[in-house]
């Protein structure tokens, strides 16, 4: 996410006019025609900074980010019309990556960052895998402190990481971008002594990178061998 900043005042015609000026720069081009891309929506792609699921020109936002990834289009979740975000799965050899919405969804009273239904799907999907990593990536930080983080919802950031416990999943990697710094930032983060409910369960701890935006001219890399 971060790939486009929209100019004010934001409309349809100004976003897809804002993502085409942006896609005229021929080093993000190359970088793009380089490997096969897929992308979730930060701040920046979605149009109000730090805005949430009340914003009025959410689905003409979403619009203009599916005609740009083509990725929006192809969800490999068994979605129906109703659906609706940009959380979604991409299974690569044995490697499973799913992309959380962390704007369509959001609440302004710090109940929930990304809604229960795409938890449940996530999770949903979680149980369902074999694979050897799993990675699970986020425009908004999930164990650094900072006014986008996850932790800030406290209540869901619990159930979340409970769910997370007893998943049985291999090999969780956390991708999250917001970085504040303008670089990329690992975080440990043990499970183990965490609970929800008086629950305690053993886990291998979860590590976290966190990225700024590629509209900030940085990027990451992590590579999978095996």
């Amino acid at each position: 996410g971060g790939h486009v900043s929209f100019t004010s005042p934001i409309t349809f015609d100004s976003m897809v006019d804002d993502y085409i000026n942006v896609r005229k720069d021929p080093d993000l081009n190359d970088f793009m025609s380089s490997l096969p891309q897929i992308s979730t929506w930060g701040d920046l792609d979605y149009g109000e900074r730090g805005g949430g699921s009340s914003w009025a020109l959410k689905g003409d936002s979403y619009l203009a980010f599916s005609l740009f990834w083509p990725n929006s289009s192809h969800k490999t979740y068994n979605y129906t019309f109703f659906d609706y975000g940009t959380y979604q799965r991409y299974a690569y050899n044995d490697v499973d990556v799913f992309l959380l919405d962390s704007k369509t969804f959001k609440s302004d009273n710090n109940a929930t960052l990304y809604g229960d239904k795409q938890i449940e799907r996530l999770f949903q999907e979680i149980k369902n895998n074999v694979t050897t990593f799993t990675i699970i990536a986020s425009p908004s930080p999930f164990t650094f402190e900072s006014k986008e983080s996850f932790m800030n919802y406290k209540k869901q950031f619990d159930y979340f990481m409970y769910r997370l416990r007893i998943s049985g999943a291999n090999g969780i990697i956390l991708l999250s971008g917001g970085s504040t710094d303008d670089s990329t930032r690992i975080n440990k983060y043990d499970l183990t002594q965490k609970n929800w409910k008086g629950k305690v369960k053993p886990f291998y701890p979860l590590y976290e990178f966190n990225i700024s935006s590629l509209g900030q001219n940085n990027f990451s890399s992590v590579s999978v061998n095996g």
